[in-house]
C-alpha cells in the first residue's frame, strides 16, 4: 500500500494513493481521528465501533431491519450489553419494521424505542462512550449495506461525540419537539443538526471558488415556493455557476420508485436549464448517499434536499472544513459515478 503524507499547519494527513485500497483517515494535530466510511466498509467499521464500547452506545436511526447481514450488528450489540455496556437505541416509528427490533432488544438490556408519531426522525448515527460517532446516509438495512452507494464519517473526537449524545438525549426524552441545539463548531468539524444544516450549507456554497461536485437520493424542486429553503439552495449554486465555479449534481435514478425519478428529473430539468451540469446514476444500483463537495470541504449526511429534510425532520449531518485529503478522496467518488461506473469504489 502506497503512503503518503501531507502537512498542512498543525494538520498531519495520512492516506492511499488510490480508490480500490484502504480509505484514508485524517488525524488532526488534537488526536480527531475522520474517516470515510463508503459502501461495503459500513459494516466492518459499524462492527469493530460497538465491539470497541466500554460504557455507552447510543443509536438513533431511521430503520433497523432483521436480516442476515444487520443481524451481525444485533448479535454485536447483545455481546456489548453481556459486558455491561449501556445501550439505548431509538428507531423511526412509521417504519413497520422496527416495531419487531425495538421488541427484540429489551430481553438483551437493551433499551429501544420507538420516535413520536408526530415527528420524522431521518438520522443514521451511532455514538460510542462519548468518544466515537459513525453517521452518514446508511440504514441499517442489508439493501443499504450490501448494495447502494452510501456515504458515511466515522470520527473519534470527544466533544464531537459529546455534541451528538446531548442531541440522542434530547430526542430520546421528546423526539415529537424541535430540537433546538446550536450549531457545534471546531476548526476543522462543524455538527449541523435539524434546522442548523440548512443555513451551514448555503453559507458554504456561497464561498465556493473551485468546485461544487453533489451526489443527491431524493433533490426536489418547488416551482411555486421561490423561497424554500431547498429552491435557495438550488439558486446558491446557480449563482456560484454563472460566477465560473465548476458546479457538477449527480442525482439517483431509480427503477423502482417512480416518485423518486419524477422529483430528481423536474429538478434536473431546472438546473440544466440554468446552466448546471447534471447527470444520473444508473438505475442498477441506489445511490442513498447524500455528499456534497465544496473545494476543500464536505457534507455528509442524512438530510435530503427536500422541505421534509431542511424544514421539518430530525436529520443529522457534518460539515468538515478545509480537509483537502478527505475532499479529494470523495471528489474521485464522485468522478467514479459521473463517468458512469456503478459504485463509488471498485467492488
Amino acid at each position: 500500500m502506497k503512503i503518503r503524507t501531507l502537512f498542512l499547519g498543525l494538520l498531519f494527513f495520512s492516506a492511499v494513493a488510490a480508490l480500490t485500497d484502504e480509505i484514508p483517515s485524517v488525524f488532526l494535530a488534537d488526536g480527531t481521528e475522520i474517516k470515510p466510511v463508503i459502501n461495503r466498509q459500513y459494516l466492518s467499521q459499524c462492527l469493530k465501533l460497538i465491539k470497541s464500547a466500554q460504557k455507552s452506545i447510543y443509536i438513533s436511526h431511521f430503520t433497523f431491519n432483521s436480516d442476515g447481514t444487520t443481524d451481525k450488528i444485533k448479535e454485536e450489540l447483545y455481546r456489548a450489553a453481556g459486558r455491561g455496556v449501556k445501550i439505548k437505541m431509538l428507531l423511526e416509528d412509521s417504519v413497520d419494521r422496527n416495531q419487531s427490533s425495538v421488541n427484540y432488544f429489551p430481553g438483551w438490556g437493551i433499551a429501544a424505542k420507538l420516535d413520536s408519531p408526530k415527528k420524522f426522525l431521518h438520522t443514521k448515527m451511532i455514538v460510542v462512550d462519548g468518544e466515537k460517532v459513525l453517521l452518514g446516509s446508511t440504514n441499517l438495512t442489508y439493501r443499504a449495506i450490501d448494495d447502494n452507494n452510501e456515504t458515511n464519517i466515522l470520527i473519534r473526537n470527544p466533544k464531537v461525540a459529546g455534541y451528538l449524545e446531548k442531541y440522542f438525549f434530547q430526542l430520546w426524552d421528546d423526539s415529537s419537539r424541535e430540537i433546538e441545539m446550536p450549531l457545534f463548531s471546531l476548526a476543522h468539524i462543524a455538527v449541523a443538526v435539524d434546522r442548523n444544516y440548512f443555513p451551514e450549507l448555503k453559507k458554504t456554497i456561497s464561498r465556493a471558488r473551485r468546485r461544487i461536485l453533489a451526489v443527491g437520493y431524493g433533490w426536489r424542486y418547488y416551482p411555486d415556493y421561490p423561497d424554500s429553503p431547498p429552491n435557495l439552495i438550488y439558486e446558491a449554486l446557480i449563482e456560484r455557476s454563472r460566477n465560473k465555479v465548476p458546479v457538477k449534481v449527480l442525482l439517483e435514478k431509480s427503477n423502482y420508485e417512480e416518485y423518486l425519478s419524477k422529483i430528481n428529473r423536474e429538478l434536473a430539468d431546472y438546473l440544466s436549464a440554468q446552466g448546471i451540469e447534471v447527470r444520473f446514476d444508473t438505475p442498477e444500483v441506489i445511490t442513498h448517499s447524500k455528499l456534497i463537495v465544496i473545494d476543500d470541504d464536505v457534507f455528509v449526511g442524512s438530510a435530503n434536499m427536500a422541505y421534509g429534510g431542511l424544514c421539518l425532520y430530525h436529520e443529522a449531518n457534518i460539515h468538515l472544513v478545509n480537509l483537502p485529503e478527505i475532499a479529494d478522496f470523495f471528489a474521485r467518488c464522485f468522478d467514479n459515478l459521473w463517468q458512469g461506473e456503478k459504485f463509488f469504489l471498485k467492488e
